[in-house]
């Protein structure tokens, strides 16, 4: 019986990320021909159709080939681990690293690990996905991601979690209100503000749990999932709401002053947190992507 080589899982992995063929050809430096025939070996292999072409002529993995997907990754994974246990360190590092990140965290941490990445490692290949943390954790369990970085408080429990910063809950309050130059702020003392809520699963139930925690019951004036229109909101004077994530520039959209105060209120610690699924074996370029975003926030102190 044929066995599939680690060739044609390349080349598997190639299409599944690129969605087409030609790109994946071109990626790898093969022609389609050769390329096409590695993928037919691999169904005659496993005795599955891995893709199939949908209306618009896209190249569409059948569920055999989700399924295939995350041990092809892991298998590879393990072969660049053990290369790189053996070889020399001056070797350039290659291959794809696929990062997922919090959309209201990734404007933070995102733009200083691709400048590293592209100043130091310029034969990684990166790609970014922001989005919700369920999203995110759903395609980081399904093998679609590699790493995941958001808030402790919203990691799911069968994944596993490095924390890598502290991080500290604020309300975002208009420049004219009396408690905005304050060291730190409780909840009863801005109740006089409407709740503006982040709308995006699950952050705006934390938020509220939060909030029914302390006793404070608030439905929200306004939602939205824009954090630059929340600040634009706030601005105005119409609300407050809390975040975790802090901006230097403290202007909104529209040249308001938003002040960030922290809660002094007992609330439960949460961390910015790297997440990758258990029993898979972390490749050199998780590491580090993980150690450049852990010391990018020591080095700012967020």
């Amino acid at each position: 019986m044929a066995e599939a080589t680690l060739r044609q899982m390349q080349y598997f992995l190639a299409v599944l990320d690129h969605g087409s063929v030609t790109a994946a050809a071109k990626q790898s430096h093969v022609s389609q021909s050769a390329l096409s025939m590695a993928i037919a070996q691999l169904e005659s292999i496993f005795g599955a159709q891995l893709f199939v072409r949908n209306k618009a002529q896209k190249v569409v993995p059948t569920p055999a080939a989700l399924r295939l997907e995350p041990h092809a990754r892991n298998a590879l994974e393990s072969v660049d681990l053990a290369h790189h246990a053996i070889r020399d360190e001056r070797h350039r590092i290659g291959g794809l690293v696929r990062i997922g990140c919090l959309t209201t965290l990734s404007p933070s941490i995102m733009p200083a690990l691709i400048k590293v990445f592209f100043d130091k490692y310029p034969e990684i290949s990166v790609r970014i996905l922001e989005g919700s943390a369920v999203e995110l954790q759903e395609k980081l369990r399904g093998g679609q991601l590699d790493v995941v970085f958001l808030y402790h408080r919203l990691f799911e429990q069968d994944l596993v979690c490095q924390d890598l910063q502290k991080a500290t809950m604020h309300a975002m309050l208009p420049a004219g209100h009396p408690r905005a130059t304050d060291d730190s702020v409780f909840v009863r003392d801005i109740q006089d503000l409407p709740l503006i809520l982040l709308d995006i699963p699950p952050t705006a139930d934390s938020i509220l749990g939060i909030l029914t925690g302390l006793g404070v019951e608030k439905a929200p004036r306004l939602r939205s999932s824009n954090v630059e229109t929340i600040r634009e909101y706030i601005g105005l004077g119409l609300g407050f709401c809390l975040t975790n994530t802090v901006p230097v520039n403290r202007m909104s959209f529209g040249g308001h002053y938003v002040a960030y105060v922290p809660l002094a209120d007992n609330i439960p610690a949460n961390a910015i947190t790297a997440v990758t699924r258990p029993g898979h074996p972390t490749s050199r370029r998780v590491g580090i992507a993980i150690n450049v975003v852990a010391e990018n926030l020591h080095d700012r102190g967020t």
